[in-house]
């Protein structure tokens, strides 16, 4: 049976290409087979819904088109020249994703939950009022949230950076995972790249916390304020929106 993947998938097989590695997986606007090139030139404002899916072991991604008469198709000649580069165009599209599948945007209240920690006992997002949290929302099997959640990343560019100060709080949800999948996990993790999560995280195996602030797609995180509400929320493992992260973070710590 094919595994229906989160949108964010789709969006790292158009983002992140290896040095010398060819592009695999197959790409369709309107119904039609095209290139990831003549994908990624699209508008974000032209696309109405994009859709992934893993067959024979390749991604597939589906972009639906608004009807005519919307935003219209990639500039040619001189225009396409003065485009934004395809890295830019892509992050251009997993912001149109992110503005079409959260449900909870800057400015909301963080919505609250009570949920198990792997570790044992339970936590809540009221109990950490007054403190600046950075909610992330991960899975075992997701390979973004892995790379983001990976010790050059998020623990470099974010915890080390903020680790001396008691007002900041990091808050890693296991979107999908139980305790036996997280067990799982770490036992492979023979690096023990991952081991810092063990004591932090907490466990959403039906969605229901995840549920409260979008409907697909992660690595997915959000900057709450020290009055519960949300002033950045960011969707993605692109570098760029770890370091929006942290910007954001120094700025209400310094509030």
């Amino acid at each position: 049976m094919k595994r229906i993947l989160p949108l964010l998938a789709a969006m790292i097989a158009l983002t992140t290409v290896l040095p010398g590695k060819a592009q695999t997986g197959k790409y369709y606007i309107d119904g039609r087979e095209t290139t990831r090139e003549e994908l990624l030139k699209l508008p974000a404002g032209a696309i109405e819904s994009m859709a992934n899916s893993v067959e024979n072991g390749l991604p597939v991604v589906r972009i639906k088109l608004k009807p005519e008469g919307g935003e219209q198709a990639p500039a040619t000649g001189q225009q396409e020249k003065n485009a934004a580069t395809p890295h830019e165009k892509a992050m251009q599209l997993v912001r149109g994703i992110y503005e079409q599948h959260t449900l909870l945007k800057e400015g909301d209240l963080a919505a609250d939950f009570r949920a198990a920690k792997y570790a044992g006992g339970d936590l809540t997002l009221t109990a950490l009022r007054g403190k600046v949290v950075l909610l992330n929302f991960w899975a075992t099997w997701c390979g973004p949230c892995l790379r983001e959640l990976a010790p050059e990343a998020l623990p470099k560019i974010i915890l080390e950076r903020f680790a001396a100060d008691s007002e900041f709080v990091f808050l890693p949800v296991a979107y999908t995972d139980s305790k036996e999948s997280l067990d799982k996990f770490f036992a492979g993790d023979e690096q023990h790249n991952y081991a810092y999560l063990r004591d932090l995280t907490a466990m959403d195996p039906d969605k229901r916390v995840f549920g409260l602030y979008a409907e697909q797609g992660v690595p997915r995180s959000f900057v709450i304020d020290r009055n519960g509400r949300i002033v950045l929320g960011s969707l993605g493992a692109a570098q760029e929106e770890l370091e929006r992260m942290a910007a954001a973070i120094e700025k209400e710590l310094s509030r």
